[in-house]
């Protein structure tokens, strides 16, 4: 997810400040979700990045738990269990990216 460039929000439609905001936004969640990868590539569970990608961020239509549980072969508590980690974690380091 994160080697992908997100999208650039840039419509003569819209507002200049409303463009700025998008841009800023995407920057920001860019950011947080390297840093994320980075703190859970350390302490050696990239998994639960992965499932909060797969399952927050799909491409598509977002799976049931049991579609992430299976493609990444691991249990659906397992799903369940990393995503409410990944999430907890992931609000921690958006608050700093934005602080």
């Amino acid at each position: 997810m994160t080697d992908e460039p997100l999208p650039e929000v840039a419509s003569s439609e819209l507002p200049p400040d409303e463009v700025f905001d998008r841009n800023w936004a995407s920057v920001v969640l860019r950011s947080a979700l390297e840093r994320l990868k980075e703190h859970f590539e350390k302490r050696g569970k990239p998994r639960y990045y992965e499932v909060l990608v797969g399952y927050e961020m799909p491409e598509g239509e977002r799976p049931t738990y049991e579609e992430l549980a299976e493609r990444l072969g691991i249990s659906v508590f397992d799903v369940r269990n990393y995503l409410h980690a990944a999430r907890v974690a992931f609000r921690s380091v958006l608050r700093q990216v934005v602080g």
